[in-house]
């Protein structure tokens, strides 16, 4: 008993004691109140911001710190950062690894307000100590040796505000999770870590995989779920020029990043983005330009150092865009971005790629564009464009390589159109319509400037074409280039091209088509023409060597045209053998009606012949050489009944008519059986001469400019054989 109370009283176990208790007491008491006392000094004094914390508790035996309710904030009372509680466990068996060793570090009600400032800073940065130069180049040293066991982050939240926008935007991420295993910065170790997140509005985030300090790499799985478009588009609301875009999307990939060695490894593969729902419209429009229900991008491959993306497909299922030009000839898509005002500098050094770097190499390796439609509307014409198509499909792959030089290659292109129309803002029908075109087995190359096209088939449709009240075609109209305005411009600056395109289409074939001719200067109410079942067909077509081409035409009111010939762009030259059967010659009667008072009650016109232009041993520009026969001709006069000229034909077997030079020789000319009557009346005026319409007496001035620039027209007819025929003659002005 002595000896332990001579223990007690020594010098040495009143020293131990004293410096447990004190240890003691400094832990439990002085390090939580020296925490509460300067932390919100250092604070205030470093960071120029203001914190408070409430409770602080540390354990000096088991080395385990708490601190709840911390809040940071900037002097004028806005938050910066937050938690509700803070805890960490350093485990003791640091000492014998070597190695700082955390066992848990954990954060409870973490909030981040971060704000993008006006001039572009942001709030956070204000944090980092101040920069004092480069230091001084070190040998490579380890970095630190820590473990720790186990990281979390629990029920946090991240308030992002962008106040760069007129409207401030913001976005809430809660609750965000985060854990972490195992991770170190010993050489060689690796920690698994999962990372959650979700916003206010349903968006989801997450994290999966392994990471590694020492070298510093990380493997894993990420995913983004349904992520508003909206969402996104806040933070560009000034910048651009759009209602709230509607839609979402959502990404999954798996990612592998190594930064240990010299230059980073960033590969991410199974990349997957899905788009659903996306529609975009312009400020103060009424429909969306774009639609998109539908759009997958999957087996996707990024690879960093390689520097190649590989996109395994590419598939857009319906939707729709809408093109308009404005009266001042901007495209709308060209308003989507929003004007700055700010000149682009003109003499800025443009950044060249270095010739040693290797170029960047995108691959579609499938693309697939399935019912989509597009709607095309011009009011910088007059009249005013409409066009469109119902439906698009297209099949293709592409690759690309950007480096010194831009090179892109597309090949086995297929694409499917249905509906195609154009017409005039103004009429409900439109002026073209085609049913179905398909193009197969197409290629393009950027780098020649080639188009290879292997077959285009145009299969059914119609057309309205018209000649106006002012003497032009409609179709000139409608495929006029465009007028003024950004659009027009982009002709100019195509035309301007230093590089020529280069095209080659094998078979090109035309279908099923319909065509009605009306001429508004003698009808109005009715086309004048009607044309059923056009049919073409053309090849090797490259706008510059020969073409044979085939075409045939079936006329609705009786007849049918068929030419087979050649063309030759680069020569303006075509040579080809017309065949005209049977052509009823009765739908040409309104332009009769401005001649003559009669009525053409039948004729057949029949021709066969080859017509030639622009070749030189022809002797002429234009020449055609053949047989015509006009069958079955009767004219009456108009209110009667009575055959006033007629025949059963009149044919030749010998026709030249020639062009620059003019001139039409005809050999025998055959009339058979002609019919009709001539009459003389009481005032010795010739009935064939009353029924000639004849306009008022026109000006002298006229007169002299008709007279002057008249071109003499030869022609020759070898002789007019007649048999068979019967004409009634009478002479009423005998006495």
């Amino acid at each position: 008993m002595k000896y332990l109370w001579k223990i007690l009283r020594s010098k040495s176990f009143i020293i131990a004691v004293a410096a447990i208790l004190v240890y003691t007491l400094t832990g439990f008491f002085l390090a939580p109140y020296l925490t509460r006392h300067y932390l919100p000094k250092v604070v205030q004094d470093k960071l120029k911001k203001k914190a408070q914390i409430g409770e602080v508790r540390f354990n000096p035996y088991i080395f385990a710190f708490e601190a709840n309710d911390f809040r940071m904030t900037e002097p004028d009372g806005r938050p910066i950062a937050r938690f509700k509680r803070l805890f960490i466990d350093f485990e003791t068996k640091s000492l014998f690894k070597w190695a700082w060793t955390f066992r848990q570090v954990s954060l409870e009600g973490l909030g981040v307000n971060a704000v993008i400032q006006k001039d572009g800073s942001l709030n956070l940065a204000s944090l980092a100590p101040p920069s004092e130069g480069s230091p001084p180049q070190r040998k490579e040293e380890h970095p630190p040796r820590f473990i720790f066991e186990d990281i979390r982050i629990e029920q946090g939240q991240i308030d992002l505000a962008d106040r760069r926008q007129s409207e401030p935007a913001a976005i809430s991420i809660k609750p965000l999770n985060l854990q972490m295993k195992n991770l170190t910065t010993l050489s060689g170790e690796e920690g698994v870590k999962t990372i959650t997140a979700t916003s206010a509005g349903g968006e989801t985030f997450k994290w999966d995989g392994k990471l590694s300090l020492n070298p510093v790499a990380a493997k894993g799985s990420l995913s983004v779920e349904n992520l508003k478009i909206s969402t996104l588009s806040e933070f560009a609301r000034d910048a651009l020029n759009l209602e709230q875009p509607q839609g979402k999307f959502t990404v999954t990939a798996d990612y592998d990043v190594d930064l240990g060695g010299e230059s980073p490894q960033v590969l991410i593969a199974n990349l997957s983005v899905a788009l659903t729902g996306i529609a975009l419209k312009l400020a103060g429009a009424e429909t969306p330009f774009l639609e998109l229900p539908d759009t997958l991008i999957s087996g996707g491959r990024f690879d960093l150092s390689g520097r190649q993306l590989d996109i395994g497909s590419l598939a857009v299922k319906g939707g729709r865009a809408r093109l308009a030009v404005n009266e001042e000839g901007t495209l709308n898509v060209q308003r989507i971005a929003r004007s700055s005002g700010a000149k682009t500098p003109t003499d800025a050094p443009s950044t060249v790629q270095s010739n040693a770097m290797k170029p960047w190499k995108i691959l579609l390796n499938n693309v697939e564009l399935g019912g989509f439609a597009v709607d095309y509307r011009d009011l910088s014409r007059t009249p005013g464009l409409s066009a469109g198509v119902d439906r698009i499909k297209v099949a293709l792959k592409a690759e690309v390589e950007a480096g010194s030089q831009t090179r892109a290659l597309l090949s086995d292109v297929t694409v499917g159109v249905e509906g195609t129309r154009a017409g005039f803002l103004d009429s409900t029908e439109p002026v073209i319509r085609i049913d179905r075109v398909g193009v197969d087995n197409c290629s393009f190359d950027l780098a020649e400037n080639r188009l290879t096209v292997e077959t285009v088939a145009i299969d059914g449709g119609s057309a309205d074409v018209r000649r106006q009240g002012d003497g032009n075609l409609n179709l000139m109209l409608l495929f006029g280039s465009a007028e003024k305005g950004a659009v027009a411009k982009r002709y100019d600056e195509a035309a301007a091209g230093s590089r020529p395109f280069r095209f080659l289409i094998q078979s090109v074939s035309l279908s099923g088509l319909r065509a009605a001719f009306s001429d508004l200067t003698v009808r109005e109410n009715s086309p004048v023409l009607s044309l059923d079942d056009v049919s073409a067909k053309v090849s090797d077509v490259d706008g510059r060597s020969p073409m044979k081409f085939d075409l045939g035409i079936k006329v609705r009111e009786g007849g049918r045209i068929t030419c087979s010939g050649m063309a030759d762009p680069s020569a303006q030259s075509v040579e080809t053998k017309v065949e005209v059967t049977e052509l009823d010659l009765t739908p040409f009667q309104p332009y009769i009606d401005k001649a003559a008072a009669v009525i053409l009650k039948s004729g057949l016109f029949s021709t066969r012949g080859t017509l030639s232009h622009g070749i030189k041993a022809a002797g002429a520009r234009t020449v055609y050489q053949g047989g015509f026969n006009v069958e079955k001709l009767r004219v009456t006069e108009t209110g009667g009944d009575e055959t006033l000229v007629g025949w059963k034909s009149v044919m030749s077997e010998q026709l030249k008519l020639q062009l620059e030079p003019n001139g039409i020789d005809v050999g025998d000319v055959r009339l058979s059986q002609p019919s009709g009557k001539i009459i003389i009346e009481k005032d010795t005026t010739l009935n064939l001469a009353k029924v000639i319409k004849t306009d008022a007496e026109p000006k002298r001035e006229e007169v002299r400019a008709t007279a002057s620039t008249a071109v003499p027209f030869p022609y020759r007819v070898r002789r007019v054989l007649v048999s068979g025929g019967r004409v009634d003659f009478a002479d009423l002005s005998l006495p």
